[in-house]
């Protein structure tokens, strides 16, 4: 078999070849982070056969939930997530991005959670690693925590002040487009989502 030597390449002394050094083996792209695995997408048709999800072809966290784990628990948790996914327009700090706390996810999954298994920390940590959540730098936490905790009170929060802080450290920014893909149905009754959609 003929062995491709990238030198020898007609693009390869423009400069558009590659930025690596030459004879280092070529890199596919990544996976797409919407992609479920044969194991996902098995999970994912029987779930739509049975009503218990919603018929589309993109992964959604549950999908990676093995089936106890789905029934016990993890169908009830992803719709927490989605609603604090659905609230993040609002809830975020006018002007900055869209934010969602962790921390604060998690609390109330497990605060519901007295019987069962809570999966939520999990599946938002899922949607971190696909890269649709990404934690705030240092510098931009520092600057929105305060008044994203502030805004929680606004909205009803009982928690104390300290402690709505301490939650507003763990602030991850949302990939509109990538979570929308997930979840469209957040355009049925979030109005910044629909907005969003509509751009």
């Amino acid at each position: 078999m003929t062995s491709f030597d990238e030198t020898e390449h007609p693009r390869a002394s423009t400069g558009q070849f590659t930025d690596k050094p030459q004879g280092l083996p070529e890199v596919g792209l990544a996976p797409d982070a919407l992609a479920l695995t044969a194991e996902e997408d098995r999970r994912r048709r029987s779930r739509i056969r049975r009503g218990d999800r919603p018929d589309t072809d993109v992964w959604r966290p549950f999908d990676s939930l093995r089936p106890t784990e789905f029934l016990h628990g993890g169908h009830t948790d992803e719709l927490y997530l989605k609603s604090a996914l659905l609230r993040a327009p609002v809830h975020s700090v006018p002007g900055g991005p869209w934010t969602v706390s962790r921390a604060t996810v998690v609390r109330d999954i497990d605060d519901d959670a007295v019987d069962r298994d809570a999966h939520g920390g999990r599946m938002f940590d899922m949607l971190a690693e696909r890269g649709f959540l990404t934690p705030l730098d240092d510098e931009r936490r520092d600057e929105l925590a305060p008044a994203y905790a502030a805004r929680q009170e606004e909205f009803g929060s009982t928690l104390p002040d300290a402690q709505r802080l301490e939650e507003a450290q763990e602030l991850y920014e949302l990939d509109r487009g990538a979570i929308l893909a997930i979840y469209p149905e957040l355009t049925v009754n979030g109005d910044g989502w629909r907005e969003h959609a509509a751009k």
